[in-house]
């Protein structure tokens, strides 16, 4: 395995790169430890999660890791159309937020999607919190400013997802 490895690398069907890698356990605490693994005489390391195609997966397979970090990127990317945009239409930085917020929160979301009613709350807390700052919402419940916007909760996009 290690001849056809080394081989690999050096005709360039691998990238020199790969001693990055690390090994990701999906297991629960219970099981037994996991055995040290080289390659190409390079010991790899043990991680408790990774990130593939814009996904953290997680050993114990849960999203809530993947949700906190695109939350946090979908805030501060929600509070920048507030900040920069210097028109108070809530059409237009309605549109904003959905050509450059929801992306975020909806990519991937068949593999990600949410089963925790906190994780659940979380990710639609940022479209709560960026219809609120809209001028003249504060006033009205979530369910009323979607209403208003006639946009459906973030909620109710996924399970689409999922049916379609």
């Amino acid at each position: 395995m290690c001849k056809l490895i080394h081989t690999s690398v050096s005709h360039g069907f691998i990238p020199d790169n790969w001693t990055k890698a690390g090994i990701s356990r999906v297991a629960d605490e219970l099981a037994e430890p996991v055995v040290s693994l080289s390659l190409g005489g390079v010991n790899l390391h043990s991680v408790s999660s990774c990130r593939d195609l814009g996904v953290t997966v997680t050993s114990d397979l849960s999203p809530s890791v993947h949700i906190q970090d695109i939350v946090v990127k979908a805030l501060q990317r929600s509070n920048a159309i507030h900040r920069c945009f210097l028109s108070s239409n809530a059409s237009l930085l309605t549109r904003a937020f959905l050509v450059y917020v929801r992306p975020l929160v909806e990519y991937n979301s068949v593999v990600w999607s949410p089963h925790l009613k906190q994780d659940i709350n979380l990710i639609e807390s940022v479209q709560r919190r960026f219809t609120k700052r809209l001028p003249g919402f504060g006033k009205y419940t979530y369910s009323k400013r979607l209403e208003l916007l006639d946009l459906p909760s973030l909620e109710l996009r996924r399970l689409h997802f999922h049916f379609v």
